[in-house]
């Protein structure tokens, strides 16, 4: 049984109407797609696309950031679809995405402002953070005060998955670790709007065991996996947990005390379930010949659900991806991206905006 069937390009049609301010926001909370000047990222292998662009099984030593659903930029939407090029669709000129191929490990200035680093864990987002925010300030193609920046922040498949083997990785110090980024990025980065993704429930790949390529390669990068029915509860829990301090934090206003900042929790991983055939098997189109790290096809269904969730009030997003889902428009009525803030009800009253209807595509 082949652990890997390889998949062509994963691109999107896209036909929603120009979503641009008239003049440059002052607000994070009125920021529409086509004010995003800039686009970043932090995370691990996930955000680093590790494997995504390969269909054969060897050790593999390359990352494909140019396919990061979070970063990346290769070729277009029509192709690749990744949030950069969908934001690049409402402004040509967006700067900051990724392309290409890249050794692991390595910073090639085709990774722009992609700092994700493979193998990550939470404790290292405060140094990408820092690396991000003078990256961009010393990056002459950026107006560091005025242009607004669009960051996600992904993290945490490593912790859980070593989580049975290092004490480190409770989920007080899991959030106390993200929170020390955030706030540097709160203090040092102005008009930034943080895009923080909730964990997925790491035990399911579990259910990509089968052929011996999966197996050993689980057992490598996800020992926690090993430990049966119990130690699978035991991780799911221990996820759980993960999600629920990082909701509460981030959804607490803590970081809303600037116009021009704010953090914006998506949970669309929170509920997801690993994609399966018809047959019930789990869909390993979805994944790396690793059977653990997302293929071109899995960067696209996260960058999908993302966006979605960008378009959805905070307290009503969707906690799960479904395969096929549709890739959504703005809303006419309420064309910003959601926050906090403006997700409170009459917050377009309370500025005397008034609003129409709402537009949707599909997406394969």
């Amino acid at each position: 049984m082949s652990a890997f069937r390889p998949q062509p390009m994963v691109g999107a049609d896209f036909f929603c109407p120009p979503s641009v301010s008239p003049t440059v926001p002052k607000s994070v909370h009125l920021l529409r797609p086509g004010d995003i000047n800039v686009i970043g990222a932090l995370g691990d292998s996930l955000t680093a696309a590790y494997a995504a662009g390969t269909s054969r099984f060897f050790p593999v030593m390359f990352e494909y950031p140019g396919l990061s659903a979070s970063a990346g930029g290769d070729r277009t939407l029509k192709s690749v679809l990744t949030l950069p090029n969908i934001f690049r669709k409402y402004n040509p000129g967006l700067y900051g995405f990724s392309t290409g191929k890249a050794t692991v490990f390595t910073s090639p200035a085709s990774k722009k402002l992609n700092v994700a680093i493979s193998g990550s864990y939470a404790e290292d987002m405060l140094g990408q953070a820092k690396t991000l925010v003078k990256k961009m300030r010393d990056d002459p193609a950026i107006d560091f005060d005025n242009n607004w920046k669009f960051v996600t922040l992904f993290i945490g498949g490593n912790d859980l998955c070593g989580g049975c083997l290092d004490v480190r990785t409770s989920p007080e110090d899991y959030l106390a670790y993200i929170e020390e980024a955030l706030t540097y990025l709160h203090d040092e980065s102005p008009r930034t709007f943080v895009n923080v993704l909730g964990i997925m429930q790491v035990q399911l790949i579990a259910q990509n065991f089968g052929p011996v390529t999966c197996d050993s390669e689980i057992a490598f990068l996800c020992p926690c996996v090993l430990g049966g029915k119990i130690a699978r509860e035991q991780l799911r829990m221990k996820a759980r947990e993960y999600q629920s301090v990082l909701r509460k934090s981030v959804e607490s206003g803590k970081f809303d005390d600037k116009d021009d900042f704010t953090v914006v929790y998506q949970p669309f991983l929170e509920d997801s379930k690993l994609p399966q055939l018809p047959d019930g098997s789990s869909d390993r189109t979805y994944f790396s010949p690793d059977c653990f790290h997302f293929s071109r096809k899995g960067q696209a269904a996260q960058a999908t659900a993302n966006w979605n969730t960008l378009f959805q009030p905070v307290g009503s997003k969707s906690t799960t991806y479904v395969p096929g889902e549709e890739l959504d428009c703005p809303s006419t009525e309420f064309p910003y991206l959601y926050t906090n803030v403006n997700s409170r009800e009459g917050f377009l009253a309370s500025r005397n905006i008034t609003a129409s209807k709402e537009n949707r595509i599909s997406s394969p």
